[in-house]
């Protein structure tokens, strides 16, 4: 719920979303599977293809001290993912 409250503060829809299990993931094609953590990365390649498994470690908003953990969280993910699209979009 509170990295639901945090999307919509950062001014995202949440309507709809809710987590996929890795089984509803399974035998799909992507052209880019980004894991936050060291466990999804060990998980998410036993079962996405992907042309590119990039692992990006984000510390668990969970046990994140501080007053708005998953708002910082939700900050440093929008930063890396522009970073990401920029060099992405520059590269083709």
């Amino acid at each position: 719920m509170r990295a639901i409250e945090a999307l919509q503060h950062f001014g995202v829809s949440t309507e709809d979303l809710y987590s996929k299990s890795l089984d509803e993931m399974r035998g799909k094609t992507f052209d880019f599977v980004i894991s936050l953590c060291d466990k999804a990365q060990s998980e998410c390649q036993k079962v996405t293809q992907g042309k590119q498994h990039l692992a990006w470690d984000f510390e668990d908003p969970k046990t994140r001290p501080g007053t708005d953990p998953f708002g910082v969280t939700l900050g440093e993910l929008n930063a890396r993912i522009r970073m990401f699209v920029l060099v992405n979009t520059k590269t083709k």
